[in-house]
C-alpha cells in the first residue's frame, strides 16, 4: 500500500531541505515528541545508515535513513516501534518556478482501509509539521 501527500511551498529548497534532513530538529515539529539520534549516518551524519528514535506519547519508533541525496530526497524505514510489515517512507524536493514542491509518500505490505486511512493522514500531518518549521527558518543542528 502506498499514500501520498503533496504540498507547494514558496521556500528555497534548500532550507525545506534544511528542515527535513534534521532530524533531532523534528523534536520542534509538535508538541510531546522528541527525536534524538542513535546512530550517525555512514557518510554524513543525517545520511544513508542513520537511525532516530522518534518517542511520543505511548509509542517510541526506531527509523534507519536508507537514501539521502541533498537537497532532493531522503527515504527511511521502520526498524521497530510500529506493528506494520515493510513500513517506509519517502520525501521528495523539487523546484517548481519560485516554489519546492513536496511529495511525502509512505508504504507498507498492510492492506487494511484503516491502516491506509492513518498512513494518508499522517503524510498530511508530516508535510505540514515540514513546511511550519521550514516557515521558521530551522537550521540543521551542528
Amino acid at each position: 500500500m502506498r499514500v501520498r501527500a503533496f504540498k507547494r511551498v514558496a521556500l528555497p529548497i534548500d532550507v525545506v531541505w534544511a528542515a527535513l534532513a534534521d532530524h533531532e530538529g523534528m523534536s520542534d515539529w509538535s508538541p510531546g515528541v522528541t527525536v534524538t539520534l542513535e546512530r550517525d549516518g555512514d557518510l554524513e551524519r543525517n545520511g544513508v545508515g542513520a537511525v532516530r528514535c522518534v518517542r511520543g506519547p505511548g509509542i517510541v519508533l526506531r527509523e534507519e535513513v536508507t537514501g539521502y541525496e541533498r537537497d532532493r530526497w531522503l527515504a527511511y524505514r521502520l526498524v521497530s516501534g510500529l506493528p506494520l510489515r515493510g513500513y517506509r517512507g519517502e520525501v521528495f524536493l523539487s523546484r517548481c518556478d519560485e516554489e519546492t514542491a513536496i511529495t511525502w509518500t509512505l508504504m507498507c505490505e498492510n492492506r487494511s482501509a484503516l491502516v491506509r486511512f492513518g498512513l494518508g493522514l499522517y503524510a498530511n500531518i508530516f508535510i505540514n509539521a515540514l513546511v511550519r518549521t521550514a516557515r521558521r527558518g530551522t537550521l540543521v543542528r551542528k
